[in-house]
């Protein structure tokens, strides 16, 4: 796996039962700037020091022991190419690692109680059985230089792309079934909470080249101005994009998100925080704005 990173979700306050109450909307931001704006705006709440600890680690490739995906509407993958509508939109993945490092959620009314536990389930995506729950933080390349051409040979030097503002906390279950070929999550099921970060560095982009027939190549519209003859195999080996795991400090809110909870009750949620890069590629992810509407 790639590097880890140490999510801290957290929700303090001087006055648990007050400021855990619901409360106007925080603004959503439009613009990286605003993120620090919205999240001075997002109160505190689950206790006078609530704090949820879990790890994240990047996902450099697709596995059958997680259910990511980018909305339907927001299609993403972990590398992209050019096709006829051009360079695709590329993601980093971030998987929940441990279901638990530590926690302190507090709670001093039935009402705060529910929606404090809707936080932790969202970050605790326990099990049942063979119904598998996930948690994946999406974070998207921004806009950037792309190659024009492959090269004659080698391939084009990286080049950096700012953090997109939007991005997703991806909230996922599915029923694991292992099958012939492989596994299957059946009755897969997706919440996608929009968060809106502001990273103090870009993301490095990298290329890579993939090998596809001509068929192939055809079938994605594959423009082949990126691509260069494989004589051997009469196919062709084409540029995709690769972002690498982010650096640096980052500031994320999430403003008004909806979430449905496991037991049907529905709840709309701003949360605020900060990752905070440590040694080797490791983060502490710490969350210390918490409302509700």
């Amino acid at each position: 796996m790639g590097a880890p990173f140490i999510f801290v979700a957290g929700c303090g306050g001087s006055d648990g039962d007050t400021i855990a109450e619901p409360t106007e909307a925080p603004a959503t931001p439009s613009t990286p700037a605003e993120v620090d704006t919205t999240y001075e705006q997002i109160g505190r709440g689950c206790g006078d020091n609530g704090f949820l600890v879990r790890s994240l680690t990047h996902v450099p490739a697709l596995t059958t022991n997680n259910l990511w995906i980018a909305p339907d509407d927001d299609a993403a993958g972990l590398a992209a190419s050019k096709n006829d509508k051009g360079w695709g939109a590329s993601v980093g993945v971030y998987e929940l690692g441990f279901a638990s490092i530590g926690d302190n959620m507090e709670s001093r009314s039935a009402e705060q109680a529910a929606r404090c536990d809707a936080v932790s389930e969202i970050f605790g995506p326990a099990g049942d059985g063979a119904r598998h729950r996930f948690l994946n933080v999406l974070v998207y390349a921004g806009d950037h230089p792309h190659a024009e051409a492959m090269p004659a040979e080698g391939l084009p030097a990286a080049v950096e792309a700012p953090v997109r503002l939007k991005g997703y906390l991806d909230v996922a279950a599915g029923t694991r079934e292992e099958v012939k070929d492989g596994v299957v999550y059946r009755d897969a099921q997706h919440q996608y909470l929009p968060i809106y970060v502001r990273c103090e560095k870009p993301m490095k982009i990298t290329y890579e080249e993939r090998l596809f027939s001509r068929e192939e190549v055809e079938a994605l519209k594959i423009d082949t101005r990126i691509c260069r003859p494989v004589a051997e195999d009469d196919g062709y080996g084409c540029l995709f994009e690769r972002p690498q795991p982010i650096e640096g400090a980052c500031t994320f809110v999430a403003a008004d998100a909806k979430y449905v909870a496991r037991s049907g009750e529905e709840h709309n949620i701003s949360l605020g925080g900060r990752i905070e890069r440590g040694e080797q590629l490791s983060y502490k992810i710490t969350v210390d704005r918490f409302a509700f509407r």
